[in-house]
């Protein structure tokens, strides 16, 4: 069964692609002109200078960046109630019939030309003529072929030489992939192995929630245990299948990202003595101000606030991106475009600065929990910003077999 938005008109993925061209690189600002031409030309907050493209294009980051802005609302079309508007991906799923099912997968990469060098400064050719977004649209008959899109990427790294490979184009793939191998070898050697028979595909993608619960716990609760995580690990997989589990009942057809960090707080709280309940940690801080309540005198909403902002973060870091962009396993919706172009804005910067991070603007104390808490990421790191709890989720049919 596809899941396919009631969008009339749907663009095609070389206008969705050139949409999100020109937002890059910022080829929709005004002319220079006049007076100010001078000042026109100057790098903005929104621009890349010549340095900066090319540590963008060596961060391999731009994959990410695509991820994050093909999953915000930024469209008008309503026909959902768990949020507004609807994303350039979802416009896509209309057209696309392989990609409303998961099936297919739209990436990007750059590409290079010369230049006239008649045209334009030296710097504009160089900012804006020799580089662009073009798309890479894999189909469902391509990915089938290699028995999806995990597996695609997983036999272009052991075909190639690069770690680097389509269809995500993603830098940490190569590292990811191969733990999850080893881990699948493991479990297959084992008497108790419960899988056989199924498709190399399912295997992946059960061992990747797996993953994902570990990873979480691991990352979350650092002193936990060998043997209170596994039990821990075994709850917070049992709260993500069971979610696959409510929408494959076809009780909701999207997931609140929200309820499903309170289901996972509600089980971390029976490991941790220290968090108050999800509900308190709502109602008393806003995430975005999160910070300032490193300054509260009760010791609780402190750790709380803080295993908060971990968790957004560490959800989409751990469970929804390699679930989304290396299975193709989950379509993400995201309302918050604020924190997007703050996050470009801050990876310009980087980049610009040949990946210096900013100066901190937290006194010593804030610093050094930020640092223990491992948040500094967050802010810092080009391939990390573009981790953000989005606002709900849907899992593909395909990946509802596990359940």
């Amino acid at each position: 069964m596809s899941y396919i938005p009631p969008i009339d008109n749907p663009r095609s993925y070389e206008e969705v692609v050139q949409f999100f061209d020109e937002m890059l690189f910022n080829r929709l600002k005004p002319k220079a002109g006049g007076k100010n031409r001078e000042d026109d030309q100057k790098p903005q907050a929104l621009d890349l200078t010549s340095v900066g493209l090319e540590e963008m294009r060596k961060s391999n980051a731009l994959n990410r960046i695509f991820r994050c802005w093909l999953q915000l609302n930024w469209l008008k079309d309503d026909f959902s109630r768990h949020f507004a508007g609807c994303t350039f991906r979802q416009e896509l799923a209309a057209g696309y019939e392989d990609l409303s099912r998961g099936r297919a997968m739209l990436a990007v990469q750059l590409e290079e030309t010369t230049p006239s060098p008649y045209y334009g400064t030296a710097d504009t050719r160089v900012n804006k003529l020799n580089r662009r977004a073009v798309p890479q649209y894999f189909t469902e008959q391509e990915l089938d072929d290699a028995g999806g899109c995990f597996l695609y990427g997983l036999r272009q790294l052991e075909n190639g030489s690069s770690d680097i490979v389509a269809p995500n184009f993603d830098p940490e793939f190569a590292t990811y992939a191969y733990r999850l191998k080893k881990e699948k070898e493991y479990i297959e050697a084992l008497p108790s192995f419960a899988m056989k028979g199924r498709s190399a595909e399912i295997i992946y993608w059960r061992i990747a929630i797996e993953q994902a619960a570990m990873a979480l716990i691991r990352e979350l609760e650092p002193e936990l245990g060998f043997e209170r995580s596994g039990y821990l690990q075994r709850d917070f997989t049992a709260i993500l299948m069971g979610l696959a589990g409510i929408q494959k009942d076809g009780e909701t057809d999207y997931i609140s990202v929200d309820q499903t960090i309170g289901y996972l707080w509600e089980a971390l709280s029976g490991y941790d003595d220290q968090l108050v309940s999800y509900q308190t940690i709502i109602e008393a801080i806003e995430i975005p101000k999160f910070i300032e309540e490193l300054d509260s005198q009760d010791e609780m909403i402190k750790h709380s606030a803080l295993v908060l902002m971990l968790f957004g973060y560490l959800l989409d870091k751990h469970f929804l991106f390699p679930a989304n962009w290396y299975f193709n396993a989950l379509e993400v919706v995201s309302q918050d475009k604020t924190t997007f172009m703050q996050n470009l804005a801050g990876f310009y910067q980087l980049c610009n600065n040949r990946m210096q991070p900013p100066v901190s603007s937290f006194d010593a104390e804030k610093e050094g929990i930020m640092q223990k808490m491992g948040l500094e990421k967050v802010i810092t790191d080009p391939w990390e910003i573009w981790y953000n709890p989005p606002t709900c989720f849907r899992f593909h049919n395909w990946a509802l077999e596990i359940v």
